[in-house]
């Protein structure tokens, strides 16, 4: 099995590395300026973090146990909290 498989690998192999000189041909890459990126991950660099925006209220926070803003004396979650924004 390997006598068929070792030639359809070094194809391959050929094959790649072909593509890989041409497209730093096109891309006008030096042939050692593009090395292996290291698997380990304390070698990776860190990815950027993209913060979001902190979410900014109107009106204070109602709890669903705190009495209505809307003045009716109800608790908010029995009174408004459907309707509420």
């Amino acid at each position: 099995m390997t006598q068929i498989l070792d030639p359809i690998a070094r194809d391959a192999i050929e094959a790649f590395e072909k593509a890989n000189r041409e497209l730093r041909r096109v891309l006008r890459v030096p042939e050692g300026s593009m090395q292996r990126p290291s698997l380990h991950p304390m070698q990776r660099p860190a990815k950027s973090r993209i913060h979001p925006v902190t979410y900014v209220r109107e009106h204070p926070k109602v709890g669903r146990n705190q009495p209505c803003p809307c003045g009716s004396g109800r608790k908010f979650k029995r009174c408004c909290i459907n309707s509420w924004e």
